[in-house]
């Protein structure tokens, strides 16, 4: 109680100079610092009430927010997955090739080359090289170092590490559990059968003479008889492809999400502070000067002095002649036939079944607990004053 005294009397001083500041400016600050009693006929008195702010205490009581965890037991399902094997037949279609032979008699042009000489006579430029020296005079500039010592004055700032702590807010991350619907897919592999056409190419086959159209003319041509390039295709096949079967499952998961909460933890921290000193150092440093001198070099060179000389030589001549030869070419030709063959394989499916399970899991509880705490509050109370006026009518 004492300090709300002084607090008290410490804001009546306060307004009590405000008020003498304003009749300052009015002009009766002379009359108050003159003596009240020489101006009493001339001066009347008027009661003014001042708001003052007077500190008090009080008990508050707040309800705080606790997290409290609970322990259940919660009954889980898990998939077991088993593989079973189904036997399936179908039908394969496998082609069986065979090869046969043709004789085709056609008459080619064998080059053979000889060789005949003839003599050339050609003129060359050789050119012979010769030295020759000759005095150059330069001048250099050759350094000369010289090392003297001199003394260096500077500062240097010296680290002073000091341990201060601060309160840091850090986020824990609080877990709930919630359920939210999935869909699954536990379809099956399916066997289909498709039908897949044969491949079109080109082979070279023996066709006799004959005439035919021109698509580009127009006009009928004969056609001499040889090996052409002809446009043929596989017989279509029967193959077995795998196809996925959906079939979508509806059910519930848990999931686990994590709620931040606020933390204030006190964390130490490093501050570091430099404080200068003087060093004083012995500096080597180096002076250059120059000195030139006078050097004579002797410098070689070379000189190109063209000869010229006639050479005859002998060049060799490729000649071409052409030989008619008759040859025999066996072509093989292939015949497909298809051979229709039935077979078995086993196809493992999936089978899933479910497998109850006993967990303990932990669950939070809100809890609210009272908590008492002291506050000050400051409650305005009025005071009265007696502040003298001026008549302005008075001499």
């Amino acid at each position: 109680m004492y300090g709300s005294d002084r607090a008290f009397s410490y804001q009546l001083f306060t307004k009590a100079i405000q008020i003498m500041k304003v009749l300052k400016l009015l002009g009766v600050a002379t009359m108050l610092l003159g003596g009240f009693g020489a101006l009493a006929p001339a001066a009347s008195v008027q009661t003014v009430y001042v708001r003052m702010l007077q500190p008090c205490q009080r008990t508050v009581t707040r309800y705080v927010c606790q997290t409290q965890w609970e322990r259940q037991e919660v009954v889980c399902y898990r998939r077991v997955w088993e593989t079973q094997y189904q036997v399936r037949r179908y039908q394969v279609a496998r082609p069986v090739w065979e090869t046969s032979y043709q004789e085709c008699r056609y008459w080619v042009l064998r080059p053979v080359w000889e060789t005949r000489w003839r003599i050339c006579t050609e003129r060359r430029v050789r050119y012979v090289r010769e030295t020759r020296y000759r005095q150059y005079t330069y001048t250099v500039a050759r350094p000369v170092v010289e090392t003297h010592m001199e003394q260096v004055r500077y500062t240097v700032w010296r680290p002073v590490w000091e341990t201060h702590y601060r309160e840091h807010c850090t986020t824990q991350w609080r877990p709930v559990t919630t359920y939210r619907t999935v869909q699954e897919d536990r379809g099956c592999w399916v066997t289909e059968c498709a039908v897949v056409p044969g491949r079109r190419g080109y082979r070279l086959r023996w066709l006799p003479a004959r005439c035919e159209v021109d698509p580009n003319t127009g006009q009928q041509v004969y056609r001499w008889p040889g090996l052409y390039w002809v446009l043929e295709s596989e017989p279509p096949r029967t193959i077995a492809r795998r196809v996925w079967k959906p079939q979508i499952v509806t059910r519930k998961v848990p999931v686990t999400t994590y709620v931040p909460q606020q933390v204030r933890v006190r964390v130490p921290y490093q501050v570091c502070r430099w404080v200068p000193e003087t060093v004083v150092r012995q500096v080597p440093k180096r002076v250059c000067r120059v000195v030139y001198e006078r050097r004579t070099q002797r410098i070689a060179y070379q000189v190109c002095r063209p000869v010229v000389e006639e050479v005859k030589h002998r060049v060799p001549v490729q000649v071409c002649r052409w030989v008619r030869q008759e040859r025999v070419m066996r072509i093989p030709v292939q015949t497909c036939r298809i051979v229709y063959e039935q077979r078995e394989e086993k196809v493992p499916v999936q089978v899933c079944r479910l497998v109850a399970e006993k967990r303990t899991v932990w669950v939070p509880r809100v809890v609210w607990r009272p908590m008492t705490t002291v506050e000050t509050v400051y409650v305005p109370r009025y005071v009265p004053l007696c502040v003298p006026q001026c008549d302005p009518c008075a001499p």
